[in-house]
């Protein structure tokens, strides 16, 4: 994305809104930053500010330095900064995640919905089946996204195991991380489709030929493919499998 994108359309409309770029020189870089803090914290004095920045796994550099000394500054403003990333992603955000905390940020763990809730969701959308609840949390993990793609077939009478085979489209959109994934690394995903949900390593180097996989399964970790030694869902691993 440009530089600074988040902020850009988070500022776009309010009055006397600065210009933002990333300009390399420091000094100049620096009074940027400082009045956009400034900025903010100015219009935040009468009504309070809440600003959302989503996706800070995608941003550039010059946005997360900006966040960075907005919370260093923001004292007791009436600001609040939401900022969503996924934590398993590698970008400019992983390097200054320490220096957030440090300025007493809020780190909040967005794990999948229970049971209960899956079953609220159905019940929300017209849906009150129990049975049909426990195959989606055990298929989806509790991923709300995950729930919404397939819920709707699901409750049409399709099964959950052959899903994945007859829909392409959403086997495309389940599998959508793997297809970014490098050759070498994708193929050892593939293979570890065939084993099932779990992995074995040794077995998996075999099947592929390789001395060790190691490399390939921190990579597919990194890109939520995996968790530990299993497919971050069983929904992904079946629509890599019927690939």
């Amino acid at each position: 994305s440009p530089a600074l994108w988040p902020w850009q359309r988070g500022l776009r409309g309010r009055v006397d809104a600065p210009e933002l770029h990333d300009d390399s020189e420091p000094a100049a870089r620096f009074r940027q930053l400082v009045t956009i803090t400034d900025r903010l914290k100015t219009d935040a004095q009468q009504d309070g500010l809440l600003v959302v920045l989503e996706d800070l796994h995608w941003s550039d550099g010059a946005s997360i330095r900006l966040l960075r000394h907005v919370a260093n500054e923001v004292g007791d403003a009436r600001l609040a900064i939401v900022a969503t990333y996924r934590n398993e992603t590698d970008g400019p955000l992983n390097a200054l995640l320490t220096d957030l905390v440090r300025a007493d940020a809020v780190v909040l763990e967005l794990g999948g919905l229970a049971r209960a809730d899956v079953a609220d969701l159905l019940r929300d959308n017209g849906t009150d089946n129990a049975g049909l609840a426990t195959r989606l949390h055990d298929a989806t993990g509790g991923n709300p996204l995950l729930i919404r793609l397939v819920a709707s077939d699901l409750a049409d009478g399709a099964q959950i195991d052959t899903l994945m085979t007859e829909r392409p489209q959403l086997r495309r959109l389940v599998s959508s991380r793997v297809a970014t994934l490098p050759a070498d690394v994708r193929a050892i995903v593939e293979a570890a489709s065939v084993l099932g949900e779990r992995i074995t390593p040794s077995v998996l180097a075999a099947m592929t030929g390789r001395d060790v996989v190691a490399g390939e399964l921190d990579a597919a970790r990194r890109a939520g493919v995996l968790r530990g030694l299993a497919f971050e869902h069983a929904l992904v691993r079946d629509a890599v499998y019927a690939d």
